[in-house]
This record gives C-alpha cells, structure tokens and sequence, in this order.
C-alpha cells in the first residue's frame, strides 16, 4: 500500500518577490504545493488571503494617485500612501 505524504505547513524560505510576478508565483507555488500534498490548505489559503489584501493595498494607492493627479494642476509626488500617524 502506498504510503500518503503528510501535508505540512511550511512556508518557502526564499522570500517573495514584490511584484505581480512574484505574488503569482506565490500563489502557484501554494497549488502545486496543495496538490502534491506538502501544503496545508490552511497555509494556502492564508497565502491567497495576505496576497489578495496587498492587492487590495496597491488598488488603493492607484486610486488615490489618480485623484490627486486630476486634482491639481501640477503633477505632485506619488510614492507611499501613508496610514495613521
């Protein structure tokens, strides 16, 4: 009888790219490792959720980036949308 892989929740120690790339990649990363039994579902899904919130981050910040632009007159600098204090 063959004997099953035991899933466990490891994550990559090389680190993520930060780039679209490199957040697909992540994610493929996590299907190949749920179908090959070395990923928990719990840490795909966990993977899924944190990319779909910096997604969410980065649409954020374009919005902002667009109304400021159309906003003024001169195109004022863009960089880091700051929270809080």
């Amino acid at each position: 009888m063959a004997e099953k892989k035991k899933a466990v929740a490891v994550a990559s120690a090389a680190p993520i790219e930060r780039t679209s790339l490199g957040c697909r990649d992540a994610l493929f990363d996590m299907l190949d490792g749920l179908r090959a039994g070395t990923v928990t579902p719990t840490l795909a899904n966990a993977t899924a959720k944190l990319i779909g919130e910096i997604v969410n981050t980065v649409q954020l910040e374009l919005n902002v980036a667009k109304f400021v632009n159309r906003n003024h007159k001169s195109t004022p600098k863009f960089d880091v949308l700051t929270l809080g204090n």
